[in-house]
């Protein structure tokens, strides 16, 4: 069957050719992804029509499942791609995508068969031809007896045959030379490094492994970033002694390659081995083994990625090449404690992120000058405020000073700019903040935390699509990370998409019943779904997993939400009294108090707690629980001081 679709569009300056799959700008091609193309190609063919986000992802994905995310970050690509003309692909909230541009569309003169037809076609006419020629040169019953109007009918075919398969020829051939290859310039590849077995024999040693596994996803990060999308260590660690083969991997998560490997350590020696893999035929592509001292085990990391690097046709710039040749010489006792610090942090408790800072102290008090663990520490530091009852103020001023040591000793350390970028978000410091996640993204940006963490920011400063948008390629590059399934749930809910916020957050569930905070978010969703029942379930699952403040001042707010005011104050008054000393912040009593409808009391509480300066007062903008107070102009005032007190 021949083409019947009109095959180039123009728009603009633009010219987008079907047939060709290119698109051009003043005749200047435009790079683009083989999926790109199509979702572009689907909407330029439908100007001025909402389409909507299912239609798009049946046409361009028909036989795969895909999360929406993928479709909303290919739109972003597309966007990129058209840099300033970005506004010809609109976002129409809770329907589509709109291509606005006027089109115009041109019909070639010939006609050729699809790519998934052109193979059938050449057999078809081989077997023709051959049919036709025998005819023409005196089979039995045709050339014996046929008329002279069917002779030359025949020849006429003949010549017919001649023109089609010359142009089906050279069709394949054009195809051939411009086909998708691995590490072309306008494919960028997807990896997942999965949990490097540890072959040591002591169940000890895992947490060796597993530190190996975090350091190669982060060398790899640091490579070329618009060649090469690292799924992040969250996802990559639910595999962690997987059955699953390779091809089921690559389809769940969305990769090209799987990276697979192994350690074993003897003495003072190590051996890293690594393969690499296709996803979607679970081809060995390359494997290779590499032994070092372990004082030299940064390095070992460092060639196997420039090794992976190259079996996938990417292009290191020369600064990357030149700090992945000079990788620091650790001794391998602080290295080892390091990533202790690493495997507790990533626990995301308030026990395992005590134990991180502990664990990090000790490393640099072995290796005053080893970045790394300054990182680290900061890290463990900004999040501790929202795993425990540590005062936030004194949380964030740790982190702030151990993020600027890391980066005094090494500024090219994504995880310390991050970490003072939410200081910044901590400190109503816009301007620090965007510089800081700008830098952090440069140096990473397939850092799914960074971009988790910037789109708190974002939508801080009212920029509620492209936080939600950068979220959503967090949880591409990360899709099995709970928290950042959880963040997404409770902006989502924010934005009074609940019921988009409650698919999510049962995902969360589903990958970890044990996650206190999904819990939580989940139980203010079904309030504001009217689920009382659901709402009360979840708010003491939370409790019951994890019983810090946060989680107990949520469950008063459910319980006086869903008619039950005296266990609501219960908790209020048990939440009130003197902890040894420690007294809970007003900023979690105040969410009891608009629960039960005390709104001064809510707004008195807030007052408090920015008199304090308490950071707490930045979950202000993301807390569902403030909804009935926005239009106060007493509650607009407390966010304004409060932002401007520390700002200065």
């Amino acid at each position: 069957m021949l083409l019947s679709h009109k095959e180039i569009y123009r728009f603009d300056e633009f010219e987008l050719d079907r047939f060709r799959r290119t698109l051009t700008r003043d005749h200047a091609p435009v790079a683009l992804s083989p999926k790109a193309f199509e979702l572009l190609a689907y909407l330029v063919a439908n100007p001025g029509r909402v389409v909507t986000k299912e239609e798009l992802i049946k046409a361009v994905w028909p036989e795969s499942f895909v999360q929406e995310s993928n479709l909303t970050q290919h739109v972003s690509w597309l966007r990129k791609a058209f840099a300033d003309r970005a506004g010809y692909i609109v976002t129409v909230p809770g329907h589509g995508y709109q291509f606005t541009a006027h089109v115009t569309e041109e019909r070639p003169e010939a006609e050729l068969p699809p790519p998934e037809e052109a193979g059938l076609l050449i057999q078809s006419l081989r077997v023709r031809t051959h049919v036709v020629m025998e005819e023409s040169s005196g089979g039995e019953t045709v050339a014996s007896s046929s008329p002279l109007w069917y002779r030359k009918s025949v020849l006429l075919a003949i010549a017919l045959v001649v023109v089609l398969l010359a142009g089906a020829i050279s069709w394949i051939g054009w195809n051939w030379h411009h086909r998708p290859v691995v590490g072309d310039h306008s494919e960028r590849v997807m990896l997942v490094v999965l949990p490097f077995v540890n072959l040591t024999g002591d169940a000890s040693q895992e947490y060796v492994s597993d530190g190996l596994t975090e350091e190669m996803i982060a060398q790899l990060g640091e490579l070329n970033h618009a060649r090469l999308g690292i799924i992040a260590r969250t996802s990559a660690m639910a595999y962690k002694n997987t059955t699953k083969p390779v091809l089921q991997i690559g389809k769940e998560i969305g990769v090209d390659y799987v990276l697979e490997g192994s350690v074993r350590r003897w003495g003072e020696r190590a051996r890293i081995s690594a393969q690499l893999i296709r996803a979607r035929d679970q081809t060995h592509v390359w494997a290779q083994n590499y032994e070092s001292d372990s004082q030299n085990i940064l390095k070992l990391q460092s060639e196997v990625a420039q090794a992976i690097a190259k079996e996938i046709q990417l292009t290191l710039t020369p600064q990357q090449t030149a700090r992945a040749q000079t990788a620091p010489r650790v001794d391998p006792r602080v290295y080892e404690i390091y990533l202790m610090g690493r495997y507790e942090w990533n626990k995301r408790t308030e026990a395992g992120l005590n134990h991180a800072i502990t664990y990090f102290q000790q490393a640099i008090n072995a290796d005053p000058n080893y970045a790394a663990a300054y990182a680290g520490m900061s890290q463990a530091y900004v999040l501790l405020p929202y795993y425990s009852g540590v005062p936030a103020g004194e949380a964030i001023s740790k982190a702030k000073s151990t993020a600027e040591e890391a980066l005094r000793i090494d500024d090219n350390l994504a995880e310390a700019h991050a970490t003072l970028a939410l200081v910044g978000v901590d400190h109503f410091d816009w301007k620090v903040a965007e510089q800081e996640y700008q830098r952090a993204l440069q140096l990473n940006t397939n850092y799914a935390t960074a971009r988790q963490w910037y789109s708190f920011y974002l939508w801080m400063t009212n920029r509620h699509d492209q936080a939600l948008e950068e979220l959503d390629h967090a949880r591409q590059l990360d899709p099995l990370s709970l928290i950042i399934n959880t963040d997404e749930g409770r902006v989502l809910c924010a934005a009074h998409q609940t019921d988009q916020a409650i698919g999510l957050l049962q995902k969360a569930i589903s990958l970890d019943p044990n996650f206190a905070d999904a819990h939580r978010a989940l139980a203010l969703a079904y309030v504001e779904k009217g689920e009382n029942v659901q709402a009360i379930r979840e708010a003491r699952k939370g409790v019951e997993l994890d019983p810090n403040d946060y989680e107990k001042a949520s469950l008063g707010y459910v319980y006086a939400m869903t008619g039950h005011p005296q266990d609501a104050r219960k908790i209020l008054v048990d939440l009130s009294k003197d902890k040894n000393g420690r007294h809970v912040s007003q900023f979690y009593l105040s969410f009891i108090q608009v629960g039960l409808g005390e709104t001064d009391l809510a707004l008195a509480s807030l007052e408090e707690a920015s008199r304090g300066h308490s950071s707490l007062l930045s979950l202000m903008q993301f807390e569902v629980i403030f909804d009935p107070l926005r239009a106060d102009h007493r509650f607009l005032d407390i966010w304004r001081r409060a932002s401007e007190s520390k700002a200065k």
